[in-house]
């Protein structure tokens, strides 16, 4: 966070990269997290919204220590299935040139985002293959994702996938937990 760089985390979905996030920024550092889910509907009005509630908070923690030697709190900016959307590029804008509608953003505002990288489905099964790169025909995809702009490929981090062992050592994990919560269930 001190150096103000973004990240983005690609992996499958439901392998933890939200979860992850919020835990990070939420428990371990304190700080707001403004979760936005981007979809193939989601707009440049609904990206103006949601930015402009973001700065807010990030600019009222900062009035909050004004005149003290503390330095504010941070506002994380979540941007969730980050290439499900049209309008990633001037997503990428904001995140890497720290600017919205031409002014700079609060020192306080920073992003993280999350990618999906697309499979190919073999023979009803998606394959092992996960890359950045959308191919052409997206009747053949998984799921359909937009091609990361370039500028933003230096921060992608691939959050890979779990495998199915230990996927099935996780659901357990989680099922017994729920155990211990209603233990006459």
């Amino acid at each position: 966070s001190q150096i103000k760089q973004p990240i983005i985390l690609m992996g499958e979905s439901g392998c933890g990269k939200t979860y992850l996030s919020s835990y990070l920024v939420e428990t371990i550092l304190n700080e707001t997290l403004q979760i936005i889910c981007l979809f193939a509907g989601f707009s440049l009005d609904d990206l103006d919204r949601e930015m402009q509630k973001a700065i807010k908070g990030a600019e009222d923690l900062v009035k909050l220590v004004e005149g003290t030697k503390d330095s504010p709190k941070n506002v994380w900016i979540f941007f969730d299935e980050f290439n499900t959307t049209a309008i990633q590029a001037q997503i990428a804008d904001i995140m890497l040139d720290r600017k919205f509608e031409g002014k700079e953003l609060p020192p306080n505002l920073l992003f993280i985002a999350c990618c999906n990288p697309y499979r190919m489905k073999l023979g009803g099964k998606a394959s092992r293959d996960i890359g950045l790169v959308v191919n052409q025909k997206t009747s053949l995809l998984s799921h359909v994702v937009h091609v990361v702009p370039d500028r933003l490929l230096d921060i992608v981090w691939n959050f890979g996938q779990l495998s199915e062992e230990d996927e099935g050592h996780h659901i357990l994990s989680m099922v017994r937990g729920e155990q211990d919560l209603f233990p006459d269930h």
